[in-house]
């Protein structure tokens, strides 16, 4: 996922009586535009997210996880987590909860046909420029 902001000052707009505003000068803040980048990128790192887990990587880091979970709970798990469980073995292959199945086989890439970006397979849009991918 890519997040892009544009930062600027903007120093000059023109303001019509019946038309809409104009933007005629705008400056760069580089130095701000960096300390909004490092804020945004310390503050997406120290957060945990799962938005739509589906790849194998997910999967395996969920059952890690919940393997942890049970560790400190003293093996004492849930019939929620042993639902979870089966439900990620049964998504990886796999019929023994504990054991992860095999890896699924790695989807090409895609390369943007616009600026040559290589992106995940199942990219709908470029990473670099944002164009939208066909199909």
């Amino acid at each position: 996922m890519t997040l892009r902001v544009w930062r600027a000052r903007i120093e000059s707009v023109v303001f019509g009586k019946d038309s809409a505003r104009q933007i005629t000068a705008m400056f760069s803040t580089d130095v701000e535009a960096q300390a909004l980048a490092d804020h945004l990128i310390q503050f997406g790192q120290s957060r945990a997210s799962l938005v739509a887990p589906g790849s194998p990587e997910d999967l395996g880091r969920i059952q890690a996880l919940a393997t942890a979970e049970r560790a400190l709970q003293g093996a004492i798990g849930s019939p929620a987590q042993d639902r979870i469980a089966a439900d990620m073995a049964a998504a990886l292959g796999s019929t023994d909860p504990a054991q992860p199945g095999p890896a699924a086989p790695q989807a090409k890439p895609k390369f943007c046909p616009a600026c040559g970006h290589r992106n995940p397979a199942n990219a709908r849009f470029c990473m670099d420029c944002g164009m939208k991918f066909e199909g």
